[in-house]
């Protein structure tokens, strides 16, 4: 699994599944500087979108916040879809 889009949609499931332990690895992975793959601008939004919506599920609220205004630096018209995201990845 080395393109970006097979590991955001990977990581996605997992976050689906509520297996957010699994999702946050692959989720960092992508964003990490260590990352040899293309990402585009959309995939970057994305996977801080959820990675910023798994820390809040576990509590790191301050993680949270911060990943959640670097997606909304890359795309100010990103939002949490309240069919997709509880109550508390909202909040």
């Amino acid at each position: 699994m080395d393109s970006t889009a097979a590991i955001l949609n990977a990581a996605t499931k997992e976050f689906d599944n509520f297996t957010v332990e699994r999702a946050v690895p692959l989720f960092k992975r992508v964003l990490g500087p260590q990352y040899v793959h293309p990402v585009t601008r959309a995939q970057r939004v994305m996977a801080l979108k959820y990675l910023g919506a798994c820390m809040s599920v576990i509590e790191q609220r301050d993680s949270a916040v911060a990943l959640m205004l670097e997606a909304a630096d890359l795309d100010p018209f990103v939002d949490l879809d309240p069919t997709k995201f509880s109550a508390i990845e909202l909040s």
